[in-house]
């Protein structure tokens, strides 16, 4: 056999309809290193996480940094718009346009309807629900709004 013409064994999932590559996969270690370092969750709490809830508190994170950037984003865009040339660039430019990974309305709109095309459902799980009631109700238990308890 020459040099040519060997190749490196392939795995055994390489290819496969499902196969899940480790990359895809998220590293439990580091999502609980996250939730302990950013969120302050001790370990007990991030294990009784749902994805769900860990996903709305990652989800929070990227909406806190992004507001972080807005203000630097608008002055970028009113500074590009009183220097744009309206016949080479008729719309003017959004803070989106200054935004790393912002997406436009028509982006998001675009993913939301793929994603009903998908077969995805928005509903809230009844089992989560109840156990998220509980816990607010644990949580503000205390809280007391004109003389009434909650």
């Amino acid at each position: 056999m020459d040099a040519e013409s060997e190749e490196e064994p392939k795995r055994g999932s390489a290819g496969r309809a499902g196969a899940e590559r480790d990359e895809d996969r998220p590293d439990l270690a580091k999502l609980e290193a996250r939730a302990k370092c950013r969120f302050g969750l001790s370990r007990a709490e991030f294990l009784s996480c749902s994805p769900r809830e860990l996903d709305l508190l990652l989800q929070d994170e990227i909406d806190q940094a992004r507001d972080r950037i807005y203000p630097a984003a608008l002055i970028c865009s009113v500074i590009a718009n009183v220097n744009r040339d309206a016949e080479r660039r008729p719309e003017p430019w959004q803070p989106a346009d200054f935004m790393p990974g912002a997406k436009s309305e028509e982006d998001e709109m675009r993913e939301f309807v793929e994603a009903i095309q998908r077969g995805e459902t928005f509903e809230t799980d009844p089992e989560d629900l109840d156990r998220f009631k509980r816990q607010m109700q644990a949580s503000f238990k205390n809280v007391v709004t004109q003389g009434k308890p909650c």
